[in-house]
This record gives C-alpha cells, structure tokens and sequence, in this order.
C-alpha cells in the first residue's frame, strides 16, 4: 500500500515551482535547456568525431572534416532537443492536469522526449546509444530497488554479469563471426587461433603450453596498462603534463592502472592455460572456450568496472537475441531500439529528478553540465512529502528567489513561509 501511495500520490505545485524555479517562463526555460545542451553537446560530440577521424579512421580530407562537423552536428541537435522536450512535456502535462503528479509526469516526459529526439539521431548509431542506455538504466535500476531492500547486494555480482557475457560471447566467436566491438577486442586480445570454428583437437601453437601461456600476459597487460594510463593521461587537462611533466610519472606509477593492465593479463592467461588442459580432456571447442571465459573473468576482480560489466552482458543479450530473431524464435519488435533508448532514458531522467543519488557522480555531473545546472536547480525539497530521498544529492539547495507573484497560493503556505 506504501508503494502503490506514492505512485498516487501527486502535489499542488506548478512546474515553476519545482521543475524550472530559475525562471517563471516555460518558454524561456525551454530555450534555455536546448542552447546550454547544445553548447556542451556540441563540444562533447566535436571532440569525439575529431578523435573517431583523425585517429582511427585516420582522415584529414576536406571531405572527412565535413562529414565531422556534420555528424557532430546532428548528434548535438539530438540531444539537445532530449533536454528540451523533457522539460517542453512537464510543463505541457502540469497544464492539463489539475495537479502535479510527479512521478509519473517526469516518467512520461522523459520516454516521449527521448522517444522523439532519438530519430534525429542516424539510425547506425541508435543501436550504440540503446545499448548504453540500457547498461546506465539497469546500474540506476539496482541502486534504485536495492536502496528499499528489494533485491539483495550480491558480492561480486558484477564480475558474475562479466563472467556470464564474455562465455556467452566466447561461446559463438568464430573466423565468420565477431564483428562486434566485444568479439573483435577478445580476438586481438587473446588469439584468433582460439575462435576457429574447425579448431584442432590439439593445442594450435607451435610452442610449449607454458611458454604460451606465459606469453598471454604480456599483451593483454601493455594494452590494459598503457591504454589505462592513457586515459588517466588526457581525461582532465592534458596541458597539466606540458607544464608539469613530473605528472606523468605518477600516472606511470599509479596502482590502478598497473591493476588494470594485470586483470587483463591474468584473465589471458588463465584463459590459455584452461584452454590446453581442457584440449588435452578432448572437451567440446565452443563450451570449453564458454567455460574457460566465464572462469578467467574472475581476474577483472583486479580492476572492477561495473559499467563495463552491464554494457558486455548486455551486449551478449543483444546478439543472442539476434539470433533467435534469425532463427524465428523470439519477435523482431519494431522500432525496439528507439524503445530501449527511450525506456532506459525515461527512467534516468526520472531518477535524476527524483533520487539523483542513484546515478553514478561522474553521470550525474554530466547531466548537470549539459542542462546548464538545471538538474542541480530543481526544486526537491517540497518532493521528500511524497516519500522520495530527493535531496541527498544536493541538501542545502533551495530557490529562495522565487518570484513570489508566479507561485501558487499552497506553495506559497506549505513550502515558502516555512522556508
């Protein structure tokens, strides 16, 4: 009865009141969401697309700067029109309602604007951006239902999700395979001589097992360690190193990312290693790969990625799931990736509305940023009567310039004279 009050529950508020306080104009708020996401959109995607045609598509014709600016362009557009529409269908849904049923009006929004603004988006890239999504919406969901004691924490459950994609994937890789990013990082990573779909019943190295296996390591961890560092190197300000070299050494010298450079390295190896024993137990290929993956996962224990963990098991339910469409088992449900964005998206806006805590800091920081601090300005502290933890993340927050003409009279008595 609690839950089902809550969902019921609804308050006498206007949108100026809770969703845009710095700003009595729904109009003004609008615009005012679409420039700023357009603004920092605009800087995100350019750099991205630069990064993507400089550096791996390895590109500099006119032609390819063009392409660029007009790819960074149209995915700008959509996101800024996702911000736009969100707050354009709270204040559309408050006007036609007599009171402001939150929960369910952020909800509703935020699907219809996600659903809307994602086929401005090119169709080759909206499978990426469900899948992201998708790994965002279950993270948010688990925090969500674990913070009420509705699902248990399982310990290291993320490396069982891991674990569970990486045989699912290992499971079907094969030379006519792997075209997908996970498939074609295991084959770099581990050896396509262990994906052959006609692989010999013996060991297809010509050298001894152990020197094999020893040799496993050492790739996987430059690529973990230096790609890791890398990071570290140029995700805050890269001129910092230029002034300060003495930086890069202790990039050099951090643990977490000689941590990542091992779990890579272990999971190769052991992988490798249970592989041969395995062949020589003449077991099955595909399931002695399936249970050599799901064991060696265990070393990204090392280095825990929880975002990497959602995004690789949900990426094995995708091509699973291709498949039974091929295969005429499961329903191919049209527009499905437009619904998952748009689900996963409607849920996140939802949360970062109502309990933003639940999303993950960084995330929450970048959402931030792109509404122009217009998720740090929402008006939660009248929203905790509905029984919501609204105000964790942002406690002492309150707008107290408030045009005072523009509020309702049961603000004005319950939230303002209080205040």
């Amino acid at each position: 009865m609690t839950a089902l009050s809550k969902l019921t529950s609804s308050l006498d508020y206007n949108c100026y009141e809770i969703a845009h306080p710095w700003t009595p104009s729904c109009t003004y708020a609008w615009s005012y969401l679409f420039l700023a996401s357009l603004r920092e959109s605009g800087k995100v995607y350019g750099a991205l697309y630069l990064f993507a045609q400089l550096v791996l598509a390895r590109k500099i014709s006119i032609g390819a700067f063009v392409q660029t600016l007009q790819s960074a362009a149209r995915s700008s557009v959509f996101l800024s029109y996702n911000a736009f529409f969100f707050l354009f269908f709270i204040c559309m849904i408050r006007r036609s309602t007599p009171r402001l049923f939150l929960q369910q009006t952020v909800f509703v929004a935020g699907f219809l604007a996600s659903f809307l603004s994602i086929f401005i988006e090119r169709p080759n890239r909206r499978k990426m951006l469900s899948v992201y999504m998708l790994n965002i919406f279950s993270e948010v969901l688990f925090n969500f239902l674990s913070s009420r004691g509705f699902i248990p924490s399982v310990p290291g459950g993320d490396i069982l999700l891991l674990a569970a994609g990486l045989a699912g994937h290992a499971y079907l890789l094969n030379e006519s395979s792997g075209k997908d990013p996970i498939s074609k990082a295991l084959s770099f990573l581990i050896g396509k001589q262990e994906f052959h779909s006609a692989a010999p019943r013996a060991c297809p190295h010509p050298n001894a097992c152990a020197g094999y296996v020893t040799s496993g390591f050492v790739k996987p961890f430059l690529v973990g360690y230096l790609g890791r560092c890398a990071l570290s190197a140029f995700a805050g300000n890269p001129v910092r190193l230029l002034k300060n070299p003495s930086q890069l050494l202790e990039i050099f010298l951090n643990r977490n990312n000689a941590k990542q450079g091992v779990s890579l390295g272990g999971m190769v190896a052991s992988f490798r290693l249970i592989r041969c024993l395995l062949r020589k137990r003449k077991a099955d290929d595909q399931l002695s790969r399936a249970a050599a993956m799901f064991v060696s996962a265990s070393w990204m224990g090392v280095s825990r990625n929880r975002s990497l963990s959602l995004y690789v098991f949900w990426k094995a339910v995708e091509v699973y799931y291709l498949i039974g469409q091929s295969q005429k088992i499961l329903p191919d449900v049209p527009f499905s990736r437009e619904l998952i964005y748009a689900l996963s998206c409607g849920f996140m806006l939802f949360s970062g509305v109502l309990e933003p805590h639940n999303l993950r800091s960084s995330y929450l920081r970048f959402l931030d940023k792109l509404t122009g601090e217009g998720v740090s300005r929402v008006n939660r502290h009248p929203v905790a009567v509905l029984g919501f933890d609204s105000t964790r993340s942002w406690p002492d927050y309150f707008p107290y310039d408030l045009d005072i003409s523009k509020v309702s009279r049961g603000f004005l008595q319950r939230v303002v004279i209080w205040s």
